[in-house]
């Protein structure tokens, strides 16, 4: 009975990354894609003619123009007579042509290249002789000598850069809570010394309530400010006579005094009465 060994996935897997690292030194590329490249990318080959009007990308760079037009999917025929130096057919047309000398001045496929500037450049070299850089652009219309109408676009400009952010006022600027306008009534000079914002009143405690002295506040109410000033006048009263009282020892002191005089005006009382009973 004959055993098949199979390849386990590493071994597979190790195979497809070999020969995908072997494709540049085979000098094979990425597939094209039908779109213009990126750009530094690629070359971007624009075909019109035939009833073909395609742009495609074909990655890579250092290629001739015939190479560019091969790997983006076309067909080439040069002449008898030039070799593959002059193009002929692409994908087969025009198929009335013997293909044998150069084609005809009024049907022949005219070479472009252009670096992405927005304008094409006839070139007077071979499609062979043509070497294309990344970035690059080249065209083939048939005709009389046409330039392709697609527009060779090159990178998009970089983003306008953003505006600088506003250097903040000196200062604290106004929107400080200290020293600016709005952090309550004091503001610094240039050179250094204090100021008043406007609206503020001398001498006044900046960022200070004006209504908790009635004194500081105009509108105050005049009856109020005189109530305050009696209950004030007699809080004094008061305070002078108990200091007086207590001056001539206080309470105690006014009962001893009385006590003192009517214990004399007793002792008076006494001496008078026996005075009167001849005793």
């Amino acid at each position: 009975m004959t055993t098949v060994v199979r390849p386990s996935r590493w071994i597979a897997g190790i195979l497809v990354a070999f020969v995908a690292a072997m494709l540049p030194v085979l000098g094979l590329s990425a597939p094209a894609e039908a779109a213009a490249c990126q750009a530094g990318t690629g070359v971007t080959v624009v075909v019109q003619g035939g009833g073909i009007n395609a742009t495609t990308c074909v990655p890579g760079s250092g290629m001739s123009a015939l190479d560019a037009l091969q790997r983006a999917g076309y067909a080439t025929e040069g002449t008898a007579r030039f070799g593959s130096s002059v193009l002929c057919r692409v994908n087969g047309y025009p198929g009335n042509q013997d293909c044998v000398n150069m084609p005809p001045a009024s049907a022949y496929w005219a070479l472009f290249s252009s670096s992405g500037n927005g304008s094409w450049t006839f070139s007077s070299s071979g499609v062979t002789s043509l070497t294309l850089g990344a970035g690059d652009w080249v065209g083939f219309r048939f005709g009389s000598g046409g330039a392709p109408s697609t527009t060779p676009s090159g990178p998009q400009p970089p983003a306008p850069a953003q505006p600088a952010p506003a250097a903040p006022a000196p200062n604290g600027g106004g929107s400080g809570g200290g020293s600016g306008s709005g952090g309550g009534g004091a503001t610094t000079a240039p050179d250094g010394s204090p100021t008043m914002a406007p609206g503020s009143t001398p001498g006044a405690t900046p960022g200070a309530d004006p209504s908790a002295d009635p004194a500081a506040d105009p509108s105050a109410d005049p009856s109020s400010t005189a109530t305050s000033a009696d209950e004030r006048d007699d809080e004094t009263r008061a305070t002078s006579a108990t200091t007086d009282d207590g001056g001539n020892g206080g309470p105690w002191g006014l009962l001893a005094a009385v006590l003192v005089i009517a214990g004399v005006g007793g002792a008076a009382f006494v001496v008078n009465r026996r005075r009167q009973s001849g005793v």
